[in-house]
C-alpha cells in the first residue's frame, strides 16, 4: 500500500474539514492516509465507510463530522484501522453508526463517538478516551474541609474514594465527556477499552446486549 498526508493550514479560511465531501467517503485496500485538520474538522463528509487500510487524523475540531438523513447509517467500520485525535468529538454521526470489524481508537476532548441515532455492535474492537481527565477536587470533599476541617470519607476509605462524585456543595460538578454516546445502542460483539470524564457507554434510549 501507498502512505499519504493530507492538511488543512491553520488559517485556511475557504472549508471547515482538511477533506469534505458532499456525499460518502469510502476507504479500502491496505494504504495509510494521514489527515490533519489543524484549525478544523479532519473531514466532513454525509457518511464515511472504512473497509481497510490506515486512517489516522488529527483535528482541532471533530475528527470526522458526518451528516446524514435520519435513520440512515453515516458511520460504518467494517474492517482496517481508524485513529482520531481531536479537540472536538472524535465521530460526529448525525445518524446511525454500526462497528462491524475493524479497529476503532479515539482520543478526544469531546465526547468520543457520539451518534445522534442508534449504534450497532457486532465485531472489532474499540479503545475510546474522551474529556478531560484531569483530577480535581470534589465538591463533596470541598464540603467536608469547611465543615469538619478534614473529609471523613477520605480518612477513613483513602483519598481515592470520590472518583468524581457528585454531591454537597456549592455547585454541581460540571458533567464530563462521555466515551460512547447514542439515542439508543445494540452489542452483539466485539470489544470496548473505555476511558471518559463522563460516561463510558450511555444510550439516552434502549441499551442491547446480547
Amino acid at each position: 500500500g501507498t502512505v499519504s498526508d493530507l492538511r488543512r493550514a491553520e488559517n485556511a479560511d475557504d472549508e471547515d474539514a482538511a477533506i469534505v465531501a458532499g456525499g460518502e467517503i469510502a476507504v479500502s485496500g491496505e494504504g495509510t492516509l494521514a489527515v490533519v485538520g489543524q484549525a478544523g474538522h479532519g473531514l466532513r463528509a454525509a457518511a464515511l465507510r472504512i473497509e481497510g487500510g490506515d486512517l489516522s487524523i488529527l483535528a482541532g475540531g471533530d475528527g470526522a463530522h458526518l451528516e446524514a438523513e435520519e435513520g440512515e447509517a453515516c458511520f460504518t467500520l467494517a474492517g482496517g484501522q481508524l485513529t482520531a485525535n481531536a479537540d472536538g468529538h472524535g465521530i460526529y454521526a448525525g445518524g446511525d453508526a454500526r462497528i462491524e470489524g475493524g479497529d476503532l481508537r479515539l482520543e478526544t476532548e469531546g465526547d468520543g463517538l457520539y451518534v445522534e441515532g442508534a449504534l450497532f455492535l457486532s465485531g472489532g474492537a474499540m479503545e475510546v478516551s474522551a474529556g478531560d481527565r484531569a483530577g480535581t477536587a470534589s465538591p463533596t470533599a470541598s464540603y467536608f474541609d469547611d465543615f469538619f476541617g478534614y473529609d471523613p470519607f477520605e480518612f477513613f476509605f483513602g483519598d481515592g474514594f470520590y472518583g468524581g462524585y457528585e454531591g454537597y456543595g456549592d455547585a454541581p460538578a460540571a458533567r464530563g465527556h462521555d466515551a460512547v454516546s447514542a439515542a439508543e445502542i445494540r452489542m452483539e460483539g466485539g470489544s470496548l477499552v473505555l476511558d471518559a470524564s463522563g460516561d463510558g457507554l450511555r444510550a439516552d434510549g434502549a441499551m442491547t446486549m446480547t
